[in-house]
């Protein structure tokens, strides 16, 4: 069983966050354990922000962008994926829009902040003696001589150039 969220912030400030929390549930129709993660980290952000007292909807009025790059640099120095700090910041993303349109309060500065990216994995090559496995095994599955050569052949092409089918075509 899960712990229960805390977050760290004022009676009214949590009051906002419970109704956020209902219109993911109603409205958007998340499944409890999506508003459960978005939650966590929503109140992550908020113990990371400002730790020394509960937050208001006030002090949340006054962040600026480098309370939100504060917090980024935080999590990324505590060795927390990219992909993850993605999710939390679009967690915050969402609340902060959501107030923004229900009248809570406004805060551009969070439409700033851009989400990590992810380091771009390039495709691996194939081994040599794979390569050769490969277009044997393609010449013998042909049902005819010809098309077995032009199959080894076509092969021979995309490794050998290092072209993609699309590129081949």
């Amino acid at each position: 069983m899960r712990q229960e969220i805390t977050f760290n912030a004022d009676e009214a400030l949590c009051k906002v966050i419970q109704r956020w929390r209902n219109w993911l549930l109603r409205e958007r129709l998340y499944s409890k354990y999506t508003v459960d993660a978005y939650s966590r980290d929503l109140a992550i952000f908020l113990r990371k922000s400002k730790a020394d007292k509960a937050l208001s909807l006030q002090d949340l009025e006054a962040f600026e962008v480098q309370d939100f790059r504060r917090f980024l640099s935080t999590r990324a120095a505590q060795y927390i994926s990219k992909s993850s700090m993605g999710r939390e910041l679009s967690a915050v993303r969402s609340f902060f829009k959501w107030m923004d349109v229900n009248g809570v309060l406004k805060n551009q500065a969070i439409s700033v902040i851009s989400s990590p990216r992810k380091a771009k994995i390039l495709p691996k090559a194939l081994d040599v003696d794979d390569a050769f496995k490969i277009l044997d095994e393609t010449q013998k599955a042909a049902k005819s001589e010809w098309l077995g050569l032009r199959d080894k052949a076509i092969f021979m092409l995309l490794y050998g150039c290092g072209l993609r089918i699309s590129e081949a075509l």
